[in-house]
Parts: C-alpha cells; sequence; structure tokens
C-alpha cells in the first residue's frame, strides 16, 4: 500500500511546497479510500486539514501546526497509541481555539477509540462536536462518534451519527452506510438493512467488500 507523505518541520514553513505535498495526499486518499479506515483516515484527513489552515500565517498557528505535525509522526506508528493520544490530548489542549487544535482534537478522540477507551473518546468527540468543522472533517467526526457510541452499545444513537455522516456525501460515505446496515440488521430491521446494502452495492461497485455485501443481500431477502 502507498503512504501518505510525510510531513516535516520545514514544510510547515514553507506553505507553496506543503500545499502541494498535501494535493499529492489527498489524491492517494482518493484513490485509497476502503483502505482509509481508522488510522490512516485520520491521517489522510488531518494533512488535508492541515494544509487547508495554513493560509493563516500568524507565528501562533504556524507554531500549533508545527506541533500537530510532530504528533502525526507519532501518530503514524501502531505501536505508539499511547503516545500519540498523549501528544495529541497535549496539542489539543495547548492550542485550542486554533484548527490545528481542533484537528488534534478530532484526532485524540479517535486514538482513544483505538484503545477503547470509549467513555474518553465520548468525551473528547462530544467537545469537538460543538466546533464548525469543514464538511470532510465533519463527516469523520461523526463517523468516529457513531463507532464509539456503536461499541458502547448505543445502536439508536450510532445510526442517528452514521445517517448524517452519510448524508454528508464525502469520503466516509461508505462506512457511514455499512455502519447503518449493520445496526439495523442486528436490531432486526432486515428492511431497512438489505435497502442500505442495496445502496451500497449500487452506489460503491468497486468496493473490495463486494462479495460480503452480495452474501449480506442473499442473506436477508
Amino acid at each position: 500500500m502507498s503512504r501518505p507523505a510525510r510531513i516535516r518541520r520545514k514544510d510547515l514553513k514553507r506553505p507553496d511546497e506543503f500545499v502541494t505535498v498535501t494535493t499529492q495526499a489527498l489524491a492517494w486518499a482518493r484513490m485509497n479510500q476502503r483502505t482509509l479506515t481508522g488510522i490512516g483516515a485520520a491521517i489522510a484527513v488531518a494533512i488535508v486539514a492541515v494544509a487547508a489552515f495554513l493560509g493563516l500565517r500568524s507565528a501562533r498557528v504556524r507554531d500549533a501546526n508545527v506541533d500537530l505535525a510532530h504528533a502525526l509522526e507519532v501518530y503514524r506508528d501502531p505501536a505508539k497509541v499511547g503516545e500519540a493520544a498523549k501528544q495529541l490530548a497535549e496539542v489539543s489542549d495547548r492550542w485550542s481555539g486554533t484548527a490545528a487544535g481542533d484537528v488534534a482534537q478530532l484526532l485524540a478522540a479517535e486514538t482513544e477509540l483505538r484503545r477503547d477507551n470509549l467513555d474518553s473518546a465520548l468525551a473528547t468527540i462530544q467537545r469537538a462536536n460543538d466546533h464548525a468543522w469543514p464538511p470532510y472533517l465533519k463527516q469523520q467526526l461523526l463517523l468516529v462518534y457513531g463507532e464509539v457510541l456503536e461499541k458502547k452499545g448505543q445502536g439508536a444513537e450510532a445510526i442517528a451519527k452514521y445517517t448524517e455522516a452519510a448524508s454528508l456525501g464525502g469520503p466516509y460515505t461508505f462506512e457511514a452506510l455499512l455502519g447503518q446496515a449493520r445496526l439495523h440488521e442486528a436490531a432486526g430491521d432486515k428492511t431497512k438493512a438489505h435497502a442500505l446494502y442495496e445502496q451500497i452495492k449500487r452506489d460503491f461497485p468497486d468496493a473490495p467488500d463486494h462479495e460480503f455485501i452480495e452474501a449480506k443481500l442473499a442473506t436477508l431477502s
């Protein structure tokens, strides 16, 4: 699998070059949509978000982006998830009110989810939900929100978040629809689950989960 472009501190001090790198990362993200679940998804989205915010070149914003880039370097390593959670939380607290701080807060919630620290993840994501997010980050936020609620056994609430995420029509629509279908099936609503799997089959014909979707449709028919 291709690796997203690495962020270096000096790249953050050269906005034009960094935007070029970020454009390449976004192209990679679109080509590898299904591989971007979890850690990959958050990294790709964060890279794009940081680049978008680099238009504000104040010293505070620049320093915040450098701190976030450093935390992302740790976040890339699955063996350092605990350290990543700590650093992202620190960036979020240190740079509260900046775009980099907001992105760190979202990634901190996702990291706590990966660690199964559900209460911490939920508290973080609820605070982050108050921000005015760009659509692509809002969809990721809602997807993580739904995953946390699903793991906590709050199926109806999770469906609501997945539904809202899918309605935004961004890069994580597949995962949001799949989450809805999975929970409706678990709740015994086979008609709704079948309709959602049909939508996934129609809208994502090239998804690597094609055989799984076909099997679900056969089972629910």
